[in-house]
């Protein structure tokens, strides 16, 4: 029946009361349809069979990443905290600065991963860190948190792929926003499967409220990231440096309090606004100042790798994590 047809309910509802052995047989079924669907031991059971139908696909998954894990190498099997750091004007910037980092890295050893960020593909990001004498990485997080790597091979992290697909729709985001004033798409090697890049130019470029309202218009999930003011990135709605190494962490058993994040602009600021312990380097963004003040980040005065040891210093980062919350 129609349950907003009143007449009629009541009319079917006085039916079933006049046929007791009809509604005796109504109330047993639904009392043990309740035990059936309704209880925990049914929800359980019901909970139960479907996980069990995904079995196969998930051992499938185990056996590949524990190769994966065979076959990465380094200290990210043996360490107990991760220092990672954007590329560009957090890391790079002061030659003398960025010789002293090197050395405290290299003195901590094995019980140290380092990883790097970057909004650059994996190519480039290694090529400028070979030109200013960086160690290689443990790990690398490119394009902005879309792809993760392991070295020495440079394993890419397929899990962390199929993690962020949902919902990823480059159509229909070009579709919204090609063409749309202020807004100039990057150049084919800025771009990658899951970053969308453009410049923001003119007097008045479409601010980041703006552009989110045009994609979710159209019933477009993602994420948008401005970086100096200049740079636009679209990212899946799981995307970002921040959840990316977080998964790594959580992959590799590293507690995210024993994590050190260092950044310097707007596609840091998710990675720095997390459980970690972070730092904002002397130099900078604006776009970062909404951190100030916020518990387990620090603004160093130092610039570039000079800022990262001066947070390095402020936390005893490679003696006992600092934890500034016991500190208050």
């Amino acid at each position: 029946i129609d349950p907003l047809d009143a007449k009629r309910m009541g009319e079917v509802i006085l039916d079933a009361l006049s046929n007791l052995a009809r509604w005796r047989r109504w109330s047993k079924s639904g009392i043990q349809g309740v035990r059936r669907h309704f209880t925990w031991d049914g929800h359980a059971h019901t909970y139960v069979r479907e996980i069990l139908k995904l079995l196969p696909r998930r051992r499938k998954g185990k056996a590949a990443e524990s190769g994966l894990r065979t076959r990465v190498k380094g200290r990210l099997a043996t360490a107990d905290r991760i220092l990672v750091c954007d590329v560009d004007h957090t890391l790079i910037g002061d030659d003398e600065a960025l010789l002293a980092f090197v050395k405290r890295i290299r003195k901590a050893g094995n019980r140290l991963a380092f990883g790097v960020v970057s909004g650059r593909q994996l190519d480039s990001t290694r090529s400028v860190l070979r030109r200013n004498r960086v160690p290689e990485p443990d790990f690398y997080i490119c394009a902005t948190g879309t792809e993760i790597y392991y070295a020495p091979m440079y394993l890419s992290d397929d899990v962390w792929r199929r993690t962020i697909d949902s919902l990823w729709e480059p159509d229909r985001i070009h579709a919204a926003l090609d063409g749309i004033p202020g807004l100039k798409v990057q150049q084919a090697k800025d771009q990658s499967p899951f970053k969308i890049s453009y410049f923001l130019e003119g007097s008045e470029p479409p601010s980041e409220a703006r552009i989110k309202r045009m994609l979710r218009k159209q019933d477009v999930h993602v994420e948008v990231v401005i970086s100096h003011g200049y740079y636009l990135d679209i990212l899946p709605v799981r995307a970002s440096k921040g959840a990316a190494l977080r998964f790594v962490a959580d992959k590799w058993g590293i507690p995210v309090e024993h994590i050190l994040a260092a950044g310097d602009s707007g596609n840091d600021e998710d990675m720095l606004a997390g459980e970690t312990l972070g730092v904002v380097v002397g130099n900078h963004s604006a776009e970062l100042e909404v951190l100030r003040g916020r518990e387990r980040i620090y603004f160093a005065e130092g610039e570039y790798a000079a800022g990262i040891l001066e947070a390095m210093d402020y936390y005893d980062f490679l003696g006992s994590p600092r934890d500034p919350d016991a500190e208050a």
